[in-house]
């Protein structure tokens, strides 16, 4: 799951985020896309992912990671 995702990433601070970089918080991953707030992610498993723009209430919790480093 996401867990799994973010522990098997090498973790960055926001400041350092770049698109590809993987977002996590508990129970969901995005992937940042480095522009405007733009991120990719998907409701639920068996969901389309789908573009949005970053929620910044959700930021003090979200823990960002370089999944190829």
């Amino acid at each position: 799951g996401s867990r799994s995702q973010y522990a098997h990433s090498q973790r960055i601070s926001m400041k350092h985020a770049q698109a590809g970089d993987l977002m996590w918080r508990p129970g969901h991953i995005s992937m940042y896309l480095g522009v405007d707030g733009a991120i990719l992610q998907s409701g639920r498993t068996g969901r389309s992912v789908e573009l949005h723009v970053m929620d910044k209430r959700i930021l003090s919790w979200t823990r960002f990671a370089n999944p190829i480093a």
